[in-house]
């Protein structure tokens, strides 16, 4: 999960993304978008030392440990908000969420996430991607599920 904040603390956009699992390789591969001039703050684990030794990219550790103190810590408010948020939609509107169809639900609310400010053209917006997407092969559907 990323978190992008304004100046003054307030999420301003989200991404959601399954990962592998915390190598370097994955932590690479996710942080290849990340621009330069960007603070990364991260809970100190291994896997993000690769972000350190990019340049331009100031990176921000907080080693907090795993207990409920460590959750409420200020630096990831807004990520543990968010987690218990997406946790709270998933579980409210699906029987049950499985690896299979996960990376559809986290991009689902991180679109409607990411678009909460221009809710009036909202459905719009959902007709105009609709239209302008191309018809997709159902087996062309089905490598999104195996690329997480």
């Amino acid at each position: 999960m990323a978190v992008e904040t304004s100046t003054d603390g307030r999420p301003l956009y989200a991404r959601l993304q399954v990962v592998r699992g915390f190598q370097t390789a994955e932590t690479r591969r996710l942080c290849a978008r990340v621009e330069a001039g960007t603070t990364v703050v991260s809970d100190g684990g291994q896997w993000f030392r690769y972000i350190a030794e990019q340049p331009g990219i100031v990176h921000q550790r907080h080693i907090t440990g795993s207990d409920r103190a460590s959750a409420r810590h200020p630096a990831f408010r807004w990520a543990n908000t968010m987690l218990a948020n997406i946790k709270n939609s998933l579980l409210a509107t699906h029987r049950a969420v499985g690896a299979k169809h996960l990376p559809r639900y986290l991009g689902a609310f991180a679109w409607r996430f990411n678009r909460r400010f221009i809710l009036k053209t909202i459905h719009e917006r959902l007709a105009i991607a609709a239209t302008a997407t191309p018809p997709m092969p159902y087996r062309l559907l089905k490598l999104a599920e195996t690329r997480w």
